[in-house]
């Protein structure tokens, strides 16, 4: 990713604490901080982002392999209702 400072293994440890431990940014920084990796929580969202972007492509790309291969796509859309003054899709 251009203009980083943070190893691979930084980079990899927001991405895991944001998807599977559901931390916020705020947590994320502290949470490296008492690692000893001082980094704010402007710059892990900006990290995010950037990872977002990245997994975008791929994700794109399996997605597009697959509807050549099958010949089709079918797009889904399933309601919930929302939550209480939550906004929802």
């Amino acid at each position: 990713m251009p203009r980083l400072v943070y190893s691979k293994e930084v980079i990899v440890k927001i991405v895991i604490l944001r998807e599977y431990d559901k931390k916020s940014f705020r947590e994320i920084a502290r949470e490296l901080a008492r690692r000893g990796i001082e980094i704010s929580h402007k710059t892990v969202r900006k990290i995010y982002e950037q990872y977002l972007i990245l997994a975008t492509d791929k994700i794109e790309e399996d997605t597009l392999k697959k509807i050549r291969e099958v010949g089709c796509a079918i797009i889904a859309i399933d309601g919930v209702q929302p939550e209480k003054g939550k906004a929802s899709l």
